[in-house]
């Protein structure tokens, strides 16, 4: 991974505009924290303002919603975390504090009941079989649990552990990134201070990438011996890649992204062609600005989603009535966006724009 190789140009030629989803103001959404899609819907949950879980259809309409904090049966205090399950026509939401997970309508969002998991748990995925795999984000309670992955069934059993914490990483908790996603079949999991992609299957657990950041890589003497305050003092001498974030394989594309310093970059490797293409931002980008981030907050079937927010438009229409050109732009090639630009007021809830990656 070489950063002197990242791109520079403009934003259509690598990205097409899929979709815009406007989510209604029926009901405010704090920070969409995790999207995920199923059919004609897709999810969202707020696990910092709001803390509830959305439903709205992909034109944006809000379905239900779910969101009982308390200590009571279902009840949750801190959600960090859901996962569809289509065999059953239920969400399982992850509550991070109260050590368990409450069961909801798939359909109409009405709580089902919860499950409780006796372990400290930060995200997890449903595997094939149905079992909860959950990341404990090297917290434990019980020094048989002291494993970064559970694999926990229905009857709240213990039935597979995998990468047993070490001594200098235990009750440490200094995950920045997401580390646990499936799509499809696939279950990957990554770890602050390690430059590898595992694959999850049938319980087993093997290395799928190396990303060889060479000399940006976490030094390491301090992945042998972790030291919270040795790693701020080096941070502030020389950046360095602290975790891979948001991985994700289809269509014979691996992306993910990565903080290096105070900059954010996102990876699109095509596996077949063993080519990669970094990106950070893409200048003369002519959808919102002329300078754009590339980011994934997330991924549904089409492609990556990008979160606008909308006070952000206010200085784009001041833009317009100055730049005839830009203005010309939009309203001969983009007219959706034109449109959404003009008429979005600065209250309104986060637009969502899906973005596809020129293969």
């Amino acid at each position: 991974m070489n950063l002197s190789e990242v791109i520079k140009g403009n934003f259509d030629d690598y990205f097409n505009l899929k979709r815009i989803i406007r989510l209604d103001n029926k009901k405010p959404i704090g920070d969409l924290s995790i999207i995920k899609q199923h059919d004609n819907e897709i999810f969202i949950l707020d696990t910092k303002n709001t803390k509830k879980l959305f439903c709205f259809s992909l034109e944006g309409n809000l379905k239900w919603e779910f969101g009982s904090i308390g200590k009571g049966p279902l009840e949750y205090n801190r959600p960090t975390d859901f996962v569809i399950n289509k065999a059953k026509d239920a969400i399982h939401i992850l509550d991070n504090s109260g050590y368990k997970i409450i069961t909801v309508d798939l359909k109409t969002g009405i709580a089902l009941n919860e499950f409780n998991l006796n372990c400290y748990a930060l995200e997890m995925v449903l595997t094939d079989t149905g079992d909860f795999l959950v990341n404990t984000s090297n917290l434990f309670d019980n020094k048989h649990l002291n494993y970064k992955l559970l694999c926990i069934d229905s009857s709240q059993a213990v039935i597979s552990k995998n990468l047993r914490i070490p001594k200098n990483q235990e009750k440490k908790q200094y995950q920045t990134s997401r580390s646990l996603a499936k799509f499809g079949n696939n279950i990957f999991f990554t770890e602050t201070l390690n430059d590898t992609i595992y694959r999850i299957k049938a319980d087993t657990l093997t290395r799928a990438y190396y990303i060889d950041f060479k000399k940006i890589k976490y030094p390491e003497k301090l992945i042998i011996k972790y030291s919270y305050q040795k790693t701020k003092k080096l941070q502030k001498k020389r950046p360095f890649v602290l975790a891979l974030d948001k991985v994700r394989e289809k269509n014979g594309i691996l992306n993910f992204s990565f903080y290096y310093g105070k900059e954010i970059y996102t990876v699109f490797y095509k596996i077949k062609d063993n080519k990669t293409f970094i990106f950070h931002t893409l200048k003369n980008g002519k959808t919102l600005s002329d300078d754009q981030q590339i980011l994934p907050f997330g991924y549904i079937n089409e492609g990556f989603v990008d979160i606008i927010e909308p006070y952000l438009l206010n200085d784009v229409k001041k833009l317009l009535e100055t730049n005839k050109a830009y203005k010309d732009y939009l309203i001969e090639n983009k007219p959706e966006v034109y449109n959404l630009i003009l008429s979005t007021e600065a209250s309104s809830n986060p637009i969502l724009f899906i973005y596809e990656f020129k293969i």
